[in-house]
């Protein structure tokens, strides 16, 4: 068993304290503000509550699979995290150059042929899709799903350079599919092609919203990490991070490993070390890495 702390208790950072306690470390989770959540939070408005944050739920398969894992074991805990999802009617409603459509395409619009005909070769990849969001995509065991996603685009690998290939196309939903890309907060030239997939597989898999709010993630995932074992500090500022223990504003903490989400510039002044800065563009809005320096590798069966 490891000592792991987390620092940062966003949707990442529960996610990752819950599996890895339930895989038998004795986890910290460290939060600088007095709730979790990260920039998913619940607010009062003028007594209107309101989640910010990510708004929907895609690819539902996603929690699925951590449900799953964390249902393996000896000790299995998803019983708490009680979480209903309910299923919107669309992915949503678009405005292009006087056009007023909908995803998916209704039958009744001129640009339904070609949203078919796209939908028809994308929808299918969404468990390839769902496969590379929960694995390494350099793992030996996501090479299938990625060599069916290249046979789609080939050569045309960012989202752009592929949507641009399909000349039958109509140039306003090859704007729509394309401006999903900046939920990411990327220029669909800069994302791989697999962004183009998402408008087609989200409305065959559907976008989904938790009943009582987006918040509910956050706090089944809270219950999970608990249930899991996992110690969780708020209110725990993180000022400095040496080999073998974390410091906060008001405590210090052990740790053979330190997994983070941390932007890489923040964590490596707390770690003392002195890096060029970054370009302010960037291929992620977010984020969990992993930093740590290990006298003894982890377990195998660590999920």
């Amino acid at each position: 068993m490891s000592r792991i702390v987390v620092v940062g208790a966003g949707l990442g950072g529960l996610a990752a304290s819950a599996l890895l306690a339930h895989a038998g470390h004795d986890v910290t989770l460290l939060e600088s503000r007095e709730t979790v959540g990260g920039k998913s939070r619940r607010l009062d408005v003028g007594g209107e509550r309101i989640d910010t944050g990510p708004s929907l739920v895609t690819f539902p398969g996603v929690w699925e699979r951590l449900l799953r894992l964390l249902d393996s074991g000896r000790h299995p805990i998803t019983g708490v995290a009680d979480l209903e999802l309910e299923r919107l009617p669309e992915v949503g409603r678009y405005y292009y150059d006087g056009e007023d459509v909908t995803l998916p395409v209704p039958p009744e619009h001129p640009w339904y042929p070609a949203w078919k005909r796209f939908s028809d070769l994308h929808a299918p990849l969404a468990d390839d899709a769902t496969a590379l969001l929960v694995a390494d995509p350099l793992d030996r065991s996501s090479l299938p799903a990625l060599r069916r996603l290249l046979t789609v685009y080939g050569r045309r690998l960012s989202t752009t350079a592929y949507l641009d290939s399909l000349d039958w196309m109509p140039e306003g939903l090859r704007e729509i599919i394309a401006i999903h890309t900046l939920n990411a907060g990327v220029s669909p030239a800069r994302t791989p092609a697999l962004y183009a997939s998402m408008p087609a597989i989200m409305a065959a898999s559907g976008v989904w919203v938790p009943r009582g709010g987006v918040y509910e993630i956050v706090l089944a995932l809270q219950r999970l990490a608990e249930a899991a074992g996992v110690d969780i500090r708020t209110g725990a500022a993180v000022t400095r991070i040496d080999r073998g223990r974390v410091t906060t504003t008001d405590a210090a903490y052990p740790a053979d490993l330190v997994v983070s989400g941390l932007d890489a510039d923040r964590l490596d002044a707390l770690l003392g070390r002195d890096r060029p800065r970054r370009s302010s563009q960037t291929l992620s809005c977010s984020a969990v890495a992993i930093y740590g320096v290990l006298t003894d590798p982890l377990p195998e069966t660590t999920s």
